[in-house]
């Protein structure tokens, strides 16, 4: 080959590496123009990760909560002044009429639409006394709301809103199979800083405790920051799936958060569309604590659990097989450890559920189904006939006492015959059906406050009602 040739050969062959050297040019010039723009490819590949697809997912569903109240207080014209003792009695000898005027409060919370129909969950002390509701979407769209229904024992309300024709929805997931450690996603309005994403792991699940008196039961806890605002807002897996709802019920927790479980929320939002208020499930069986006494007696062993002390006629528990000195030491699926585990599994099921019940009958395995029904009307009465030995009747007045067994806890509270009951926790007493309502809902919480009226005088009394 001569030396001419030999210079040629590289265009001979087609220029390739001329070509070659464009297309290097050409890549170094994009990847350049990427990096200089902040958009280099690798890097935004990199930063997509599956926290943001899942923001992405739920966010537009997610609503921030603004709820307006009206509230009457008393006030003095002299609020704010110097107080001197003098004054005080000179004005309280005219006797002067109670000022009262009326204050706005708002309160702010979030809030997730579940379905096509406008439908919002939410935590029910978010919304609790709002005359006025409004929410907000991520694209920043406002809408009127109104309260459909609310359970205060569950924490959870629901909304639904007007005019917004369709809306984005989140997709539910469960919280059965909760891994402790997997990474969560919450998203809320915490003090008033909208659609906040905050993250963090399961921390536990099935939690339970007991705040402003009451006592929550299977909370999924968790270190995503969960502050006042991200309340009723929803906790998401690293799948964009809603597995439970924010509530910030303890505010002095730090770096402690708290939701209930959606697998228990999607069953109350089914109750409170459909009946307007949550049906305690009833199975027709009282139970008492397995002591070690017991327990041997029974031959159960170590094992915990509760023993069945009664079975009523022609209910669920009598149709499944249950009898006196039966032993159970799950239902539903989990361990029950006492009076208060037994109710609670009942609470969270509801009419029409079926609960697979594990026990001992004389020391030999126990296996049975029960089937979980609507209490019947005179439930309420046997509640507390039998717990508070306290009977009642009715007249075209409203419900009043009818008679007090003695050394019971109604009668040890000082309660009369001929006593009129006007209320049951929060719930006024017209008459017997107010009161069989109030009573099946207070069995959820374990305690119920009974009102009565002697005479000119009136008095609240708590009683435990397991």
């Amino acid at each position: 080959m001569s030396e001419r040739e030999a210079r040629t050969l590289p265009l001979r062959l087609g220029g390739a590496p001329a070509r070659l050297s464009r297309v290097k040019r050409t890549i170094l010039v994009l990847t350049l123009a990427f990096v200089l723009l902040g958009h280099s490819p690798a890097v935004a590949v990199s930063r997509r990760t599956p926290v943001v697809e899942a923001v992405e997912r739920i966010a537009p569903a997610v609503v921030n909560i603004s709820a307006e109240s009206i509230t009457e207080q008393n006030f003095s014209p002299f609020q704010g002044f110097p107080r001197d003792p003098f004054f005080d009695r000179f004005f309280e000898d005219f006797n002067l009429p109670e000022l009262r005027r009326s204050v706005k409060t708002t309160s702010l919370g979030s809030g997730f639409i579940v379905d096509a129909a406008g439908h919002v969950l939410t935590n029910a002390h978010v919304v609790g006394n709002a005359q006025r509701i409004r929410v907000m979407l991520a694209d920043k769209r406002a809408f009127s709301a109104t309260l459909i229904a609310a359970d205060p024992d569950s924490d959870l309300a629901v909304l639904k809103v007007k005019g917004a024709g369709q809306l984005p929805r989140v997709t539910m997931g469960t919280s059965k199979d909760l891994m402790v450690g997997e990474t969560v996603i919450a998203i809320g309005n915490p003090f008033g800083l909208s659609h906040s994403v905050t993250t963090g792991v399961v921390s536990a699940s099935r939690r339970s405790l007991r705040t402003a008196g009451r006592e929550f039961r299977d909370f999924i806890q968790t270190d995503a920051s969960i502050n006042p605002g991200n309340s009723g807002g929803p906790l998401v897996n690293i799948n964009g799936e809603v597995i439970g709802v924010n509530t910030a019920i303890v505010q002095e927790a730090q770096g402690i958060g708290f939701a209930i479980p959606i697998d228990k929320a999607r069953q109350v939002l089914g109750q409170l569309l459909q009946f307007g208020r949550v049906h305690s499930g009833w199975v027709g069986v009282n139970v008492q604590p397995l002591t070690r006494t017991l327990a041997q007696a029974l031959h159960a062993g170590d094992v915990p659990g509760v023993v069945v002390t009664d079975v009523e006629s022609g209910g669920p528990g009598e149709a499944a097989g249950l009898e006196r000195g039966d032993v159970v030491t799950s239902l539903g699926g989990r361990q029950v450890d006492g009076e208060e585990a037994f109710q609670a599994v009942l609470t969270d099921a509801g009419p029409g559920d079926t609960l697979d019940l594990k026990g001992l009958r004389k020391g030999l395995p126990l296996t049975l189904k029960l089937l979980v029904k609507e209490p019947p009307a005179d439930e309420a009465d046997k509640v507390v006939a039998r717990l508070l030995g306290l009977r009642v009747a009715s007249d075209p007045q409203g419900v009043f006492v009818r008679g007090v067994q003695e050394e019971s806890a109604a009668d040890k509270a000082g309660l009369l015959p001929k006593d009129r009951i006007l209320g049951v926790d929060d719930t006024p007493v017209r008459g017997m059906k107010d009161f069989r309502s109030a009573i099946v809902q207070a069995r959820r919480t374990g305690k119920v406050r009974i009102t009565v009226g002697r005479g000119n005088t009136t008095a609240s009394i708590v009683f435990p009602i397991q």
